[in-house]
């Protein structure tokens, strides 16, 4: 079972379903139900999004039978009410609900005679109208409180949409914060890789290489390799040492393709300049989008959804105490009834003799019962059946302003979506620009290290050498104590 959470209305869709359960079968139903299109759906389960159309099931986004069983929670957005020149959806209206109880005139008088004559006292006479008046009571009672019922049915609906909707803002921002935190850790891998190098490393190789290749020029290479350029006759026949193409090695800067390494100088400026520009416009957008992003998680909803919880519990209690009115007012009227049914009685059997006492008792109290009703609970019926009122439309006011709200938050969520989808894949451009550009700068850089790597070659020649002839001397002086040996 999914409980499907619909955003722009707050609407809550129970619906059978299994971890074998195709996700599209399940926006088909939806379309069923609420009228959006199966394109138009945007599923979401825990801030990721579900899709409907590579057959998937929720097996597939780690939903087991056992989590399905239990009711696992998916909301749903509609893509039309995402775009930015979008409209909200249709403001939520009350119904009318009216009070119809008939006049007391309508509700027609018992006959009795028996208790019409005057052998009848005053309390007993009146007891009819007594009933009369308590019959209209519980009438208007049951009227009231059924409508003060169906309001406050209605809070309490428009509050569990008004949750749906917070809860579906918070979906929302959890998918937001996903995307965001991928691109802080794109953003910190291409400052670290790309924009600290470029800031250091490449501009030193860039402005240090006139220096470097200057000081190569007047490095002097080793006079054999020196007599090896005097002498073409040294060259081989089919090599590229060639004697016309066989040029002076006096210096280092002559070992190396000077044409090739100032081209690639030209280059890596060329890429240099049009670096900065990218760094500072990816920088720029990383920042409005961590203000942007900072500012909707301090966006809170426009209608305190506690305390309008707090103010539903308060008109609980006041419609259980209307019912409890309407209780009284039932058992006030079968006490009449069951008072006047005494009366006749007592008529019939005793003719010449007046009521009882405890039966006159019933009819005063009759009496005094409907002074309460009159005086007291009626009319606290009637206060609280208009605060039940004023709060029922005041729910609809905090739904209307709570739709708002959610449809504000949804366009600016998509918007910021769109912004960290585009900072993610120029991140990722500007990274492979970066690792071009440090693949360039790499050349620079070995002509940085060339005199220094040429001297320590230089210096291992040398100690070769020394070591060659002190294993030479060794193997003379060997030969010769093996030779006076013989």
């Amino acid at each position: 079972m999914i409980l499907v959470l619909v955003a722009h209305n707050g609407c809550t869709y129970e619906l059978e379903a299994d971890s074998s359960t195709r996700v599209d079968k399940v926006q088909i139903a939806l379309e069923n139900l609420t009228s959006i299109a199966l394109e138009d759906q945007i599923l979401t389960l825990e801030g990721s999004k579900l899709d409907g159309s590579n057959n998937k099931t929720f097996q597939e986004y780690g939903l087991s039978d056992d989590v399905m069983r239990e009711g696992q929670k998916v909301f749903m957005y509609s893509k039309k009410l995402l775009h930015p020149d979008s409209l909200p959806s249709s403001p939520e209206t009350l119904p009318a609900l009216n009070i119809e109880v008939p006049s007391l005139d309508q509700f027609e008088v018992v006959k009795l005679p028996l208790l019409d004559d005057d052998s009848s006292s005053a309390s007993a006479r009146n007891l009819p109208s007594l009933e009369q008046q308590f019959r209209y009571h519980l009438a208007k009672g049951k009227s009231i409180l059924s409508v003060s019922t169906e309001r406050f049915r209605i809070s309490e609906r428009l509050l569990s949409e008004q949750e749906v909707q917070a809860q579906a803002i918070d979906s929302a921002q959890e998918n937001v914060d996903k995307h965001y935190a991928f691109i802080c850790r794109l953003y910190d891998d291409f400052q670290r890789k790309c924009v600290v190098p470029h800031r250091e490393h490449w501009s030193e190789c860039i402005n240090s290489f006139p220096g470097d290749l200057k000081q190569l020029e007047k490095t002097q290479t080793h006079e054999s390799v020196r007599s090896f350029a005097a002498d073409p006759a040294e060259v081989k026949e089919g090599e590229q040492g060639e004697a016309e193409k066989h040029k002076p090695m006096s210096y280092v800067a002559d070992l190396l393709p000077k044409e090739k390494l100032w081209a690639w100088h030209e280059q890596c400026i060329a890429m240099h300049t049009q670096f900065k520009p990218k760094v500072e416009e990816i920088s720029s957008l990383y920042t409005s989008v961590k203000h942007d992003v900072e500012a909707l998680f301090m966006t809170v909803p426009s209608v305190d959804l506690t305390k309008l919880s707090e103010q539903l519990h308060s008109n609980r209690e006041l419609l259980a105490e209307m019912e409890t009115v309407v209780e009284v007012f039932h058992k006030d009227y079968q006490r009449v009834s069951a008072a006047i049914s005494t009366a006749v009685k007592h008529q019939q059997q005793h003719t010449s003799l007046p009521l009882s006492t405890d039966l006159s008792g019933e009819c005063s109290a009759a009496q005094l019962m409907n002074e309460q009703h009159v005086l007291t609970q009626l009319p606290r019926m009637e206060e609280c059946c208009k605060v039940l009122e004023r709060f029922t439309k005041h729910c609809v006011d905090c739904k209307n302003a709570m739709s708002r709200c959610v449809h504000t938050q949804m366009k600016s969520i998509a918007i910021l979506q769109n912004r960290i989808r585009a900072a993610r894949n120029k991140l990722s451009a500007y990274k492979e620009v970066g690792r071009n550009m440090e693949d360039a700068c790499q050349y620079l850089s070995l002509v940085h290290h060339i005199p220094a790597a040429y001297n320590a070659c230089l210096a291992e020649v040398m100690r070769r050498r020394a070591f060659a002839d002190i294993v030479s001397l060794h193997a003379q002086r060997f030969a010769e104590a093996m030779s006076s040996l013989r």
